[in-house]
């Protein structure tokens, strides 16, 4: 008798998620709860930034010619870079940006008019076990953190205090603790030329201050060598080495750096899942070519399927309507009696 797709998706499920996996968050992760797309930032960048002086007008018309053609913001950013002046103004209305939408979301969870599907995931790894959990995440957004205080748990970032935090180092977690692991920096950095400080919760950019943000496509052209960010992607490396299994939310396996060290888990041994509204067919592949020997990838199909990708089964299997591939419908399905 053949086995039914769906019960063998969430006995894998199930299994996969026995160890407390490293989670792995990326745009796609954010977008449901209003965050903006690489296209939606792509259009605010292009309505909000004004080029300044003949060499700013003449590289920001390339970036719109790159856009305007069909190439991707992260792509465009990276094949036509901006002079120092003008990729200060992107990174500020980056952030603008980016924080309009990540306040509207936390305004919301204050209000209990929205929980974080993240806060049950990070509940479910407090709660059972002595882990020290890691988030690795390429977002500057605070929805991790939303969800860990949520979940009663600590955030430990690499920079904190109370109302004025500066860098305190990564030190070991103690029970309780979430490793947020933020290697694209956050909304809450910022430096002074001569220190990073955080400033949380901030309406808008303190004077005399820059976001320590890295946009998307140009994280060579920061000074990554120097803090936080060292530090940061050192932790995550860490982080992606000593993890038992891999939870990727959102994530498009297309950034350069933290990319790398997770294909190097995955070719080791370690099981991963990945959950995204749409899988491209290169991240797949990728995946695919690390012969990982146990995995499974959740997509949608069409306008309301499920497609699975799984080592059991030789192509992708359909699964009928529902959002498995949503981090929500992921956590109902291994763990259908837990209400949300």
């Amino acid at each position: 008798m053949t086995a039914d797709p769906l019960a063998v998706v969430t006995d894998i499920a199930q299994r996969l998620m026995r160890d407390v996996p490293l989670v792995v968050l990326g745009s796609g992760a954010s977008c449901a709860y209003g965050l903006p797309s690489m296209g939606q930032l792509a259009a605010a960048l292009i309505d909000r930034v004004r080029a300044e002086g003949a060499a700013e007008e003449e590289a920001w018309a390339r970036l719109r010619a790159r856009l305007a053609a069909g190439v991707d913001l992260e792509s465009a950013l990276a094949e036509a870079p901006l002079p120092p002046t003008l990729l200060d103004r992107v990174v500020r209305v980056t952030w603008e940006v980016v924080s309009a939408s990540d306040l509207a979301v936390h305004d919301l969870v204050v209000r209990g008019r929205l929980r974080l599907p993240l806060e049950r995931l990070v509940r479910r790894h407090l709660d059972p076990h002595d882990a020290r959990p890691f988030i690795v995440t390429t977002n500057y957004d605070r929805l991790a953190e939303y969800a860990v205080d949520c979940a009663g748990g600590a955030a430990v970032t690499g920079i904190g205090g109370g109302w004025i935090q500066r860098e305190t180092g990564w030190r070991p977690l103690r029970r309780g603790q979430v490793g947020v692991v933020k290697v694209h920096g956050s909304l809450d950095w910022f430096a002074d030329g001569v220190r990073n400080v955080g400033v949380p919760l901030a309406r808008a950019i303190p004077a005399d201050l820059q976001p320590l943000i890295v946009t998307p496509g140009v994280f060579k052209y920061r000074q990554t060598h120097l803090e936080p960010y060292r530090s940061t992607m050192q932790v995550a490396d860490e982080a992606v080495r000593g993890t038992r299994a891999l939870l990727c939310i959102g994530y498009g396996f297309n950034d350069e750096h933290v990319q790398q060290s997770l294909l190097r888990r995955i070719r080791d041994g370690a099981p991963v899942i990945v959950l995204n509204r749409t899988l491209s067919g290169v991240a797949r592949d990728l995946l695919l070519a690390q012969r990982p020997a146990r995995y499974l990838f959740l997509e949608r199909s069409g306008t309301s399927g499920i497609r699975a990708w799984h080592h059991q089964a030789p192509g992708p299997v359909e699964l009928g309507d529902g959002e498995l591939w949503s981090l929500d419908g992921f956590l109902g399905l291994i763990e259908p009696r837990e209400a949300n």
